[in-house]
């Protein structure tokens, strides 16, 4: 909606997926999209936006929460509490990641070192392991919330190995100066 491809992107939705789009429809009523009708619209989207957009998206979600809900509350105090370390706000990943899913397997800090750091997503469901749309609108969710923190970095989730059921990704970041 953000992108003003909306329209379009709910046109060929209706066409190709309209079971998609009706639980995507319902999701103010029940609070969580479904996460197969979630991957649909991102890859829809990310079709017709590119995947650059995608990851600006992303961001742009993140940098444009508005206080008063309890996600955006709940980030904006971790990151009041840990800007200060940017190996702690780093850590901060796994937990942000399990407010915000449900059902879309654990982020874990695999390796840090210095200003680089390696996580995997374990038990990551298929739709979300084939979906570079859906890989590229998650990097630019960790680059927003890390710029709210202060930092500038780069974000890489990679496309995982054949039959593997998990993702690594990697961040390194540095102090905005």
């Amino acid at each position: 909606m953000e992108s003003f491809a909306w329209d379009e992107v709910r046109t060929r939705l209706e066409r190709e997926s309209p079971d998609q789009l009706a639980l995507f429809n319902d999701a103010e009523a029940v609070g969580w999209v479904p996460l197969q009708t979630h991957v649909s619209v991102v890859d829809v989207a990310t079709d017709l936006l590119g995947e650059d957009a995608m990851r600006n998206l992303g961001r742009g979600r993140i940098l444009g929460m508005q206080l008063g809900a309890l996600f955006p509350n709940m980030i904006r105090s971790w990151i009041r509490s840990f800007a200060e370390d940017p190996t702690q706000m780093v850590q901060l990943g796994p937990h942000i990641w399990k407010a915000g899913t449900e059902e879309c397997g654990v982020l874990r800090l695999v390796s840090q070192q210095g200003n680089y750091a390696h996580f995997r997503f374990d038990n990551i469901p298929q739709a979300m392991r084939s979906s570079q749309g859906w890989r590229a609108m998650m990097e630019g969710v960790a680059l927003g919330v890390l710029e709210l923190a202060g930092l500038e970095a780069e974000v890489n989730l990679m496309a995982p190995q054949d039959d593997a059921d998990y993702a690594d990704a990697t961040v390194k970041w540095r102090k905005k100066a």
